[in-house]
């Protein structure tokens, strides 16, 4: 029976197939078990800063929360199989169907909730913050802000995508153009708490701030974000979950749960210094261009070259740029500390130059440390000469026996002459 049921799923995936080539989705869709919802006339978008009715907003979650494969009327169990039978090409014609590409977001944000005060909105063009609505939808590219310590407003984006703040904060949203997928907060002030499905598809939300962009974001993520006299200053909390930290030359992977970074930014982002807080931060740190002999073609190649460094607790990186007087390309100088205080690497490049580029230059272990110490000590060491002794001097003739001289005192060394001699000179 299951050979007779292959065989017949294996001709309708040849129609599939060929439903396809010919640019007939309609088929494949109904086949995976689109949902009959993607099909249906769009609702229309309501207005900038006005309420959605219930009813919509009660059908709209019900529709993004059915399962496809209710509306398949080949059911499950035919659907399962032809993934046996197709395979990758499953994979591929359900993604071009609609069904793997489900919609992550909203079309404009949702203000879900304020509580014990008021919250209000400055919307893209805007010059005047107006007061905020529960139920309201707002552009991409508005600003939002708490009034009141107590207060607390929650923005949703999508299912499971929500920004939250308590107390007195304000963030933003980037402005985008339709059709793009992504979605990101700007930091503003105060503390905002991010949630996200831990099944968000990489690149897809992003918290952005002028000195690093958190990326990839699963779970819950917290950060304080304030203004100071000559920059700003970013402490980022993963609450659950994971997240990367990138910025200009450095960038952190898989941030795990319960660490903790800061990272300052001066208003001319020609200084960048990041804090270890809580946990073990894996951090890449540029090193500039290097050119290698390629081993197999012995030609000369030109590579990027990198330095992992864990940022712990109490340690610290810090990178300096410049703009050069002469030519376009930024120099950079990348320094690392450890829990002492004492700088552990060091090295300085110029942005996309081989050429101009130090290296390490620092020793980084203890047997580098001896190392340099003994060609130091080579470098120093003092050379003795054999000067070669002067000509013997032709014997003198006998003279008469002279009267015996009155012989002189000795004369004392001295003492100033002494002190020189010790200090070497």
């Amino acid at each position: 029976m299951k050979v007779v049921t292959l065989a017949a799923f294996a001709a309708v995936a040849a129609l599939s197939i060929a439903a396809k080539a010919d640019g007939d989705d309609d088929f494949f869709a109904q086949l995976v078990g689109e949902n009959d919802a993607a099909s249906a006339p769009a609702a229309e978008t309501p207005a900038a800063g006005s309420e959605a009715p219930a009813d919509a907003a009660a059908a709209g979650a019900d529709a993004a929360s059915s399962p496809a494969p209710e509306n398949s009327p080949f059911g499950e169990e035919m659907r399962n199989d032809l993934k046996e039978v197709l395979g990758e090409k499953f994979e591929e014609a359900a993604v071009a169907a609609g069904e793997e590409n489900k919609r992550l977001y909203f079309v404009i944000p949702e203000c879900s909730l304020i509580e014990n005060g008021k919250a209000e909105v400055l919307l893209p063009g805007a010059k005047e913050w107006q007061e905020m609505k529960e139920l309201s939808h707002y552009p991409l590219g508005s600003f939002f802000r708490t009034v009141g310590r107590n207060t607390k407003l929650t923005m949703t984006f999508g299912l499971g995508v929500t920004v939250k703040i308590i107390g007195e904060a304000s963030f933003g949203t980037l402005a985008q153009p339709l059709g793009v997928k992504s979605r990101t907060v700007v930091l503003s002030s105060g503390v905002i708490t991010v949630s996200v499905p831990s099944t968000m598809p990489r690149g897809l939300f992003v918290v952005s701030a002028p000195g690093f962009k958190a990326v990839n974001l699963t779970g819950v993520s917290r950060y304080s974000y304030k203004m100071l006299g000559d920059g700003d200053e970013a402490t980022i909390r993963c609450v659950t979950g994971f997240m990367d930290i990138e910025g200009r030359h450095f960038r952190a992977e898989k941030v795990k749960t319960a660490s903790v970074v800061r990272i300052r930014t001066s208003l001319d982002c020609l200084l960048t210094s990041i804090f270890g807080i809580r946990g073990d931060v894996d951090v890449r740190l540029d090193q500039g261009r290097f050119v290698v002999k390629d081993l197999e073609s012995g030609e000369d190649k030109v590579e990027d070259r990198y330095l992992d460094w864990k940022l712990s607790p109490e340690t610290a990186v810090r990178i300096y740029r410049a703009v050069p007087s002469i030519g376009a390309n930024m120099s950079v100088s990348i320094l690392t500390f450890n829990e002492s205080g004492h700088m552990k690497n060091r090295c300085a490049f110029t942005e996309g130059r081989f050429e101009i580029n130090t290296g390490e230059l620092g020793p980084t272990s203890k047997k580098d440390r001896e190392e340099l110490a003994r060609k130091a000590a080579q470098a120093t060491e003092t050379v003795t000469v054999e000067m070669a002794a002067p000509a013997a001097a032709p014997a003198a003739q006998p003279a008469e026996a002279a009267p015996a001289a009155e012989s002189a005192p000795a004369v004392a060394p001295d003492a100033g002459n002494a002190d020189i001699d010790d200090l070497g000179l």
